[in-house]
């Protein structure tokens, strides 16, 4: 297999964070299961100009619960109180731990320098720089939108 042909730094117009619910959660959730906690997982990656994505990273996630007060009978469903821009709302602290987005400052870069090194290994030639200053787009995955649907009637 020949070598990847490295993407040039241009190529690069933003970093998607994709948030999906994990594999347990979701079966759970399939079964009609209530709990009071659900996890999730992140895809990070740099989207091209072209259209296409070049993964850096899954390995960040969370889980998120609930607790019942004054001994509920009932198990609490977190479900019935999950919103998407919620979930959406932690992904990209989450994905980014190192970086304060809401006062990026120059101690910042050193995250970007780790992305761009995961980018360098995939093929993706680009600088923690222009890493920061594109967009960071989050959206949700497939599974995610299904799970914030109520469940049918019946």
């Amino acid at each position: 297999m020949p070598d990847a042909v490295p993407v040039p730094t241009g190529d690069v117009v933003r970093l998607v964070v994709t948030v999906e619910v994990d594999d347990a959660t979701w079966r759970r959730r399939r079964e009609g299961r209530r709990r009071p906690d659900a996890s999730f997982g992140l895809r990070l990656e740099v989207g091209l100009a072209g259209g296409s994505r070049v993964l850096l990273r899954d390995d960040r996630g969370w889980t998120i619960g609930l607790r019942s007060v004054g001994g509920a009978a009932a198990p609490l469903d977190v479900w019935e109180h999950l919103r998407e821009e919620d979930v959406l709302a932690t992904a990209l602290p989450t994905a980014l731990p190192e970086v304060d987005l809401e006062h990026p400052g120059p101690e910042d870069l050193a995250a970007y320098e780790e992305l761009a090194d995961l980018a360098a290994a995939a093929g993706v030639v680009v600088g923690a720089e222009h890493l920061r200053a594109v967009p960071h787009v989050v959206e949700p995955g497939p599974r995610l939108v299904s799970a914030l649907r109520p469940p049918p009637a019946g």
